[in-house]
């Protein structure tokens, strides 16, 4: 046989049997209708886009500002200049 022309291999397991004694239980007989689940009128809202974090980050970042220039104008005085 040439290339792709070979046989598949044979099958190396085999199905399991179906279960015996058990039988499938009948289809129903009627068919059953759920409601659709009551809708409820919600206000229109913002999207959540993550920015709760910003007024945090922007306090942390004031505060490091602040306590560098103290350092900074420490330094300097303490130089005499």
């Amino acid at each position: 046989p040439g290339y792709g022309e070979e046989e598949p291999p044979p099958p190396t397991h085999e199905e399991p049997p179906p279960p015996s004694g058990e039988e499938e239980p009948p289809p129903p007989s009627e068919e059953e209708h759920t409601p659709p689940a009551p809708q409820t009128e919600q206000p229109p809202a913002l999207a959540e886009t993550g920015s709760e974090g910003t007024l945090g980050a922007a306090a942390a970042g004031a505060v490091l500002i602040a306590g560098g220039a103290i350092l900074y104008r420490r330094g300097r005085a303490l130089t005499g200049r």
